[in-house]
């Protein structure tokens, strides 16, 4: 049995609804990214891919909330490796 590669809901609904006005409100597409079994996969995606997605909704969180997790992965990846790096010194 083969199972079907989940669809994903923004592909069932009018595209507008991801691009809201500015000063919009976000919280109808992020009810239905809640609901989407692709929602972590998209944010990865928008978030590995900023310039592509720069407006609208995408994996549940709009532009502002994107860019604020982008800079909080950036401010913790060097203390994350920093640490690895000390743990690999004590055992040394």
């Amino acid at each position: 049995m083969v199972l079907d590669a989940p669809t994903a809901v923004c592909a069932e609904v009018d595209p507008e609804l991801w691009f809201p006005e500015k000063g919009g409100s976000t919280r109808d597409p992020k009810r239905l990214c809640r609901s989407c079994p692709l929602m972590a996969a998209c944010l990865e995606w928008a978030l590995d891919h900023p310039s592509e997605s720069r407006h609208g909704v995408w994996g549940g969180m709009s532009e502002g909330e994107r860019y604020a997790l982008r800079r909080r992965r950036r401010t913790l990846a060097p203390a994350v490796t920093g640490a690895d790096d000390d743990e690999l010194a004590e055992v040394a």
